[in-house]
C-alpha cells in the first residue's frame, strides 16, 4: 500500500506543469492540513500520534472496502483533521482526568461543528473531505450520534470509517482518563456496537483485517509509532507512507 500511494503522488506531481503552480498548491494544501492537525493533537496527546494512527487505519479500512486509490489517498491525508475542532475546547475539559459532567460533554461535542466550520467551503478537495470527516465522525449508525443525529448510509462513508478507526485507537491507547485496553476487549466493544454505533460492513472489515494481519504496530499502544511530521511536507508524506 505504501508503494501504491507514494507512486501515485509522485506521478501526480510529475504530471503537473512546472510553471502552472499546481504542484506548489498541492504542497501547500498538504502542509496546511498536516500543521493544522498537529495544533489540535498536541493539546491532548503527548505523542501527537493519535491522528496519524487513525489515518493509517482509516486508509487500510477504505482499501479493504474496495474504495478507489484516489479515495484511499484522500481519506489518508484528510483523516488527521478529524478532531481539529478541539482547538475550541477549554483545557479544563479536554485534559480532565475524571468523567465529564453533562455540561462538559456538551461543550466537548462542539468540536465536530467547529471543525466542520473551520474547514468548510474550501476549494481544495482534501480540505473538503477533512471538513466532512470533522463534522460526521461522531455520528452513529443508529442515528443517536452528534451533532446532527444522521443515521445509516446518510452518514458520509469517510465519517463512518474514521469513527471506527478513531474509537479503536482511543480504546487501545492511554488517555488522561483511562489506561489502554487489551486488544481483545477493544474488539469485543466495537463488535458489540455493530449496527448501533458503527456501520456493520466497516466493523466486519476491521475484524477481518485484524484476524488476518493482527493489530498493526503503527496503531498498537506502545508499539512502533509514526515519526512526527517534519517541516518538509514531502518528506513527511514519504515517511508517513512507509508505514502503510
Amino acid at each position: 500500500m505504501a508503494g501504491n500511494l507514494r507512486d501515485r503522488l509522485l506521478r501526480r506531481r510529475r504530471s503537473l506543469p512546472a510553471a502552472s503552480g499546481d504542484e506548489r498548491a498541492l504542497d501547500a494544501q498538504l502542509e496546511l492540513l498536516n500543521r493544522l492537525a498537529a495544533v489540535a493533537e498536541y493539546r491532548d496527546d503527548d505523542s501527537g500520534q493519535h491522528i496519524y494512527r487513525v489515518a493509517w487505519m482509516s486508509a487500510r479500512l477504505a482499501r479493504g472496502l474496495g474504495r478507489s486509490p484516489d479515495e484511499v489517498e484522500e481519506l489518508y491525508v484528510a483523516a488527521p483533521l478529524h478532531d481539529v475542532g478541539k482547538v475550541a475546547v477549554p483545557d479544563r475539559i479536554l485534559l480532565k482526568r475524571g468523567p465529564l459532567t453533562s455540561a462538559e460533554h456538551m461543550i466537548m461535542r462542539t468540536h465536530t461543528t467547529v471543525g466542520g466550520q473551520m474547514l468548510a467551503s474550501s476549494s481544495f478537495p482534501y480540505v473538503r473531505t477533512a471538513a466532512t470527516i470533522a463534522l460526521t465522525h461522531h455520528e452513529r449508525w443508529d442515528g443517536q450520534g452528534y451533532p446532527r443525529q444522521v443515521a445509516g448510509a446518510a452518514i458520509p462513508l469517510q465519517g463512518r470509517i474514521v469513527a471506527v478507526a478513531d474509537v479503536l485507537d482511543a480504546l487501545v491507547s492511554r488517555r488522561p482518563y483511562k489506561e489502554p485496553w487489551p486488544l481483545d476487549r477493544a474488539l469485543e466493544e466495537i463488535e458489540s456496537q455493530r449496527g448501533k454505533h458503527f456501520d456493520p460492513d466497516i466493523v466486519d472489515m476491521l475484524l477481518a483485517i485484524i484476524s488476518i494481519e493482527g493489530l498493526p504496530p503503527e496503531i498498537a499502544a506502545g508499539g512502533v509509532r509514526v515519526a512526527p511530521p517534519a517541516p518538509d511536507t514531502a518528506d513527511w508524506l514519504s515517511r508517513f507512507r512507509e508505514t502503510l
